[in-house]
């Protein structure tokens, strides 16, 4: 593909957990102890605010349990680490506390426009809500908008929204047309 066919991105979302670093969290043993039988997402979509709240302080509680045992994806990292002129941003389930303390650890925190985590949409992926809003908050067109992410919920979310999906840093640096990062 020539140069003039890439698309001119302005902004992109990241997933967190399995993209940017793998927190080390056995979310089956976490949904068997919440005694949930059906997907968690689905689980806290359908459940009313304040039971959601206390299932997310049980989660975050979880993953800051395990912060220290946080690995980070080093091509991700350093690829965010030198990547000048894009809004960047994450959506994910996990809790913002979580997002936050390992992008801190990272030297990233700052990298990043908005985080937005499980705990600030009222439905999660594989709902648009969370893309939607980022795309809302920071005034940026959904055609200008691309998002990596590892799952099929992400993917799913990308196709609501109407923004570009991708499932590796290769194939993102592909669509950015920046193959040295």
């Amino acid at each position: 593909m020539n140069k003039k066919n890439k698309k001119n991105f302005k902004l992109i979302i990241f997933d967190f957990d399995n993209t940017i670093g793998k927190l080390d969290v056995d979310w089956r043993r976490l949904i068997n102890t919440l005694n949930i039988k059906e997907p968690l997402n689905d689980y806290l979509d359908r459940i009313n605010k304040e039971d959601r709240q206390k299932i997310f302080k049980i989660i975050e509680a979880n993953e800051m349990e395990k912060i220290d045992n946080f690995k980070p994806d080093n091509d991700v990292v350093s690829f965010i680490t030198n990547c000048d002129g894009y809004n960047l941003a994450i959506l994910s389930s996990n809790s913002k506390k979580a997002i936050e303390t390992a992008l801190k650890r990272l030297g990233l925190l700052d990298k990043f426009d908005i985080i937005l985590s499980g705990e600030d949409v009222e439905r999660l992926k594989p709902s648009s809500e969370g893309i939607i809003k980022i795309l809302d908050e920071l005034g940026i067109d959904k055609d200008d908008a691309i998002f990596l992410g590892d799952s099929y919920v992400d993917m799913k979310a990308c196709n609501a929204a109407g923004v570009k999906f991708v499932l590796s840093l290769d194939e993102l640096k592909k669509s950015l047309d920046c193959t040295n990062v």
